[in-house]
C-alpha cells in the first residue's frame, strides 16, 4: 500500500503541465489599502504574474512593493502608500494582465496590494482577484515561490525515511506486545512516530497537488501541521519522563504536577503559534518561529532543558547500575542537543538571506525530528531495551523476552 501511495505521489510530480502558484479570493474592506499576496521570484530567468481583478470601483491601482512593506504603513496617507511602492499598475475591470519579473542578481520578495485613493479620504475596496505566479528558469520548481522550492523533495525524502523507521519500530512493538512488555513509554513513542509519518505524508500530498493546481490542499497541510504540533509536545513529554528515570530506574512518575504544568504551557503556546500562522496578517514574518508565540516556545525549550538536565542528574546520582548510568550520560548529551537545536536553527536562519530561510529551517527541522525519533526507536528495540529498561524485567531481573515470568509493568 505504501509503495502504491509513493508511486501516485511521484506521478503527480512528474506531470509536465503546471498552473503555477494561484492566489484568488474576494476583498470587502472599508479601508483604502488591502494586501493581496507575496511571492519570491528567483534570478534564473523571466518570472511572470498573470492577474485579473473584477471590481465596480474605478481608478483603483495594484501596488507592487520590493522586499517588504513599509514599516510605518499604518501611519502613511494613501498617496504615501502609493509613493512607497516600487511600481504601480492601473486596474482595468476584468482585464487579464501579464507582468514580467526579471532579476539577474538575486531573488527578491515582491508584495502586492490594492489601493483606492479618494479625494475625500473615504476609499473602500470591493474586488474579486485571481493571481497566478510563475518563476523563471523552467523546471518543475517554477510554480513554487523561490523560498519554498525544494520543500516538496524534502517531504518526500523524510516521509520515506519515517516510513522505514516506522516499519522497524512496529516490528519491535510486535515483539514487545507478544512478550507483554508494551510499556506506556513505548506507546508514547509509537504515537509520536505515527504522527510524524502522517505529517510528512500530508505535506507531501499537499505539494504534489500544489504542483498541478497552484493551490494544493491547505486544509490537509494544516491538519498535518497540527499533528506535528502534537508530536512535539508528546516527544518532549517522553524525554522528560525518561530524564526523571521513569521506566529506567523508577516504576512510577515523581513530581507529576510540574510535568503537567510544563506540558500545558507548551500546549498553549504551540496552539497559539498554530493559530497565529493561519490568521496573522503580519507579512514580514517568513516562518512561524519568527512570530511572538514561536519565540516564546524557543525560550521555553531552553528553560525546560535546564529542568530536564536537573532531573537527569538526579536520576544518574541515584542509579547504581553502570549500564544505566552510562545510558543517562549518553541520553542526556544527545537530547540536550535536541532541546537546543531548534533555537540554534532559528539563530542560523536569521543570519541567512530571507529568501532561503524557510527551506533551511524546514530541512533542518525535519532532520532534527527524524534523528531524535530514530535514536529512541533504537533504544527501545527489544534486545537493547532488556539491558536498560526496568519494564521488561521481572522480579528475578530476567527479561520477559527470555520467556521468564514477570511482575506487571508500570502504568502512567
Amino acid at each position: 500500500m505504501k509503495w502504491t501511495l509513493l508511486f501516485v505521489v511521484l506521478a503527480f510530480f512528474c506531470i509536465d503541465e503546471l498552473n503555477a502558484k494561484v492566489v484568488k479570493g474576494d476583498i470587502k474592506s472599508k479601508d483604502e489599502w488591502a494586501f493581496v499576496s507575496k511571492f519570491c521570484f528567483n534570478n534564473m530567468g523571466v518570472g511572470n504574474l498573470t492577474w485579473q481583478i473584477d471590481t465596480a470601483i474605478p481608478n483603483m491601482q495594484l501596488l507592487i512593493y520590493l522586499d517588504g512593506l513599509p514599516s510605518n504603513l499604518k501611519k502613511m496617507s494613501c498617496q504615501e502608500k502609493i509613493a512607497a511602492a516600487h511600481s504601480t499598475r492601473t486596474i482595468v475591470n476584468g482585464a487579464i494582465t501579464h507582468s514580467p519579473f526579471v532579476d539577474r542578481i538575486r531573488p527578491h520578495y515582491w508584495y502586492f496590494a490594492i489601493v483606492n485613493c479618494q479625494p475625500d479620504g473615504n476609499g473602500e475596496i470591493y474586488a474579486n482577484y485571481n493571481f497566478t505566479f510563475l518563476n523563471g528558469g523552467g523546471g518543475w520548481n517554477t510554480q513554487y515561490s523561490f523560498d519554498e522550492a525544494g520543500l516538496p523533495i524534502a517531504f518526500i525524502f523524510y516521509w520515506f525515511l519515517f516510513v522505514v523507521v516506522g516499519a522497524v519500530h512496529y516490528f519491535g512493538v510486535w515483539n514487545l506486545w507478544n512478550s507483554g512488555s508494551y510499556h506506556p513509554t513505548v506507546k508514547v513513542l509509537t504515537v509520536c512516530l505515527t504522527l510524524e509519518i502522517f505529517y510528512t505524508m500530508f505535506a507531501m500530498i499537499h505539494y504534489a497537488v500544489y504542483k498541478n493546481n497552484g493551490i494544493g490542499v491547505p486544509g490537509l497541510l494544516g491538519f498535518g501541521e497540527l499533528l506535528d504540533l502534537v508530536y512535539q509536545i508528546g516527544f518532549m513529554f517522553l524525554l522528560i519522563l525518561l530524564g526523571k528515570g521513569y521506566s529506567v530506574s523508577k516504576s512510577e512518575i515523581t513530581e507529576r504536577i510540574p510535568v503537567i504544568v510544563v506540558m500545558s504551557l507548551f500546549l498553549v503556546f504551540y496552539l497559539s503559534m498554530f493559530i497565529w500562522e493561519y490568521v496573522s496578517k503580519n507579512t514580514s514574518v517568513l516562518y512561524v518561529y519568527e512570530s511572538a508565540p514561536g519565540i516564546i516556545i524557543l525560550v521555553l525549550r531552553v528553560a525546560v532543558l535546564g529542568w530536564f538536565l536537573w532531573n537527569l542528574r538526579k536520576s544518574f546520582v541515584e542509579e547504581t547500575e553502570p549500564a544505566k548510568r552510562t545510558f543517562y550520560l549518553r541520553f542526556g548529551g544527545f537530547y540536550t542537543l535536541y532541546f537546543l537545536i531548534l533555537p540554534i536553527i532559528v539563530i542560523i536562519a536569521s543570519l541567512l538571506a530571507n529568501w532561503i530561510r524557510l527551506k533551511v529551517v524546514m530541512s533542518m527541522y525535519l532532520t532534527m525530528n527524524f534523528l531524535s525519533t530514530s535514536v529512541l526507536v533504537a533504544l527501545f528495540w527489544p534486545n537493547r531495551a532488556r539491558d536498560l529498561f526496568s519494564f521488561i524485567k521481572g522480579a528475578s531481573g530476567e527479561g520477559l523476552l527470555s520467556g521468564k515470568s514477570s511482575s506487571p509493568y508500570e502504568t502512567l
